[in-house]
């Protein structure tokens, strides 16, 4: 759309255009899954700057996953007025010291709790925590493998080859994810040996869906969020 305005000098004009929705996507809605905001340690973005980067950028469903820490986005939506235009659900990145991180979600939010809700994984072996994860709270949640190579990866650490579908570490091996995210914003060069890992699983019957996710930590400094997204078929959901 486009508009000539002449504008007077000491004076000012306006024009307020509308988007429209180009693509119907029926059911399915747009999700980014690994989200970061002020209560991470690594990121700098206030929950009102982050609710209107999910709005502004067509998400439709955002997950919160700060480090070890649970965030509720749902009273800013509903306080800048977009329950209309996006569902929250809050989630953890459970972020080990060196065996890799892991999202879980949804969570509910526990004021009194520690870290409000988080899931405690310290001692912990991976295939413990991904049971703890499932456990969690009503134990319907997700547990999505991040980023499975490159720093704070699961994959680096277990030696995972895929030629074989194996790891050389037999007791911190799991397949007992929900999803994997194959396409991570900030480790794009790392998605082509991701996806011959996803291959060498699929291959072997393991299915585990895959999944694309921003990761943004900072969405006012080029890591905006929905860069990449996933649409998942989720009927009843605004927007």
């Amino acid at each position: 759309d486009s508009q000539v305005l002449s504008v007077p000098a000491d004076a000012s004009a306006a024009y307020r255009g509308t988007l429209s929705r180009v693509v119907d996507t029926g059911q399915y809605r747009s999700g980014d899954f690994h989200i970061h905001a002020l209560p991470s340690p690594d990121s700098e973005d206030l929950l009102e700057m982050k609710v209107q980067a999910f709005v502004g950028e067509g998400l439709q469903i955002a997950v919160s996953t700060d480090h070890d820490r649970l965030t509720d986005f749902a009273p800013t939506v509903s306080t800048l007025g977009l329950d209309r235009w996006l569902t929250t659900f809050i989630g953890d990145e459970i972020s080990t010291n060196a065996k890799g991180h892991f999202n879980a979600f949804p969570l509910a939010f526990q004021p009194m709790a520690r870290n409000y809700g988080a899931v405690d994984w310290f001692g912990l072996t991976v295939p413990a925590i991904v049971e703890a994860a499932h456990k969690a709270n009503a134990g319907d949640e997700l547990v999505q493998m991040n980023h499975p190579r490159g720093s704070s990866a699961y994959f680096n650490y277990i030696e995972f080859d895929p030629a074989v579908g194996d790891s050389r570490n037999a007791e911190e091996f799991t397949t007992k994810f929900d999803t994997i995210e194959v396409f991570n914003g900030k480790r794009k060069g790392d998605t082509p040996e991701v996806l011959q890992d996803w291959y060498s699983l699929l291959n072997r019957g393991v299915f585990i869906p895959a999944v694309g996710n921003s990761d943004s930590h900072t969405a006012a400094q080029k890591q905006e969020v929905g860069y990449p997204r996933t649409y998942v078929r989720f009927p009843g959901l605004n927007g």
